[in-house]
């Protein structure tokens, strides 16, 4: 791998770093959940616009097309809908006995 390909890849995670850390920031200010909602979709449009971050979601996508990428993004939805059905099956509310 040359040294250019890992200072993108350095790039690429400081950007989602810095997204994942402005997120948090937001999530935990004390706001309600409203005001919360308004200003994270308001921040995140306005990084969306970044030339890096355009940068970072076109190489995300590119990755994305990838064959076994496809299939590992397969695999994983397999599970997640196999695991969410076996969840609302154990977590039905329990049925209330009404005494007399």
């Amino acid at each position: 791998m040359s040294n250019q390909n890992n200072g993108g890849k350095f790039g690429t995670g400081a950007v989602f770093g810095a997204l994942i850390g402005a997120a948090l920031g937001l999530l935990y200010a004390p706001k309600s959940g409203e005001e919360t909602r308004k200003k994270l979709k308001v921040e995140a449009e306005k990084i969306k616009q970044k030339p890096e971050v355009q940068k970072a979601l076109k190489e995300v996508e590119k990755f994305k097309q990838k064959p076994e990428v496809k299939r590992a993004i397969n695999e994983v939805n397999k599970l997640r809908k196999a695991v969410k059905s076996k969840v609302k099956t154990k977590t039905k509310p329990p049925v209330k006995k009404t005494t007399k």
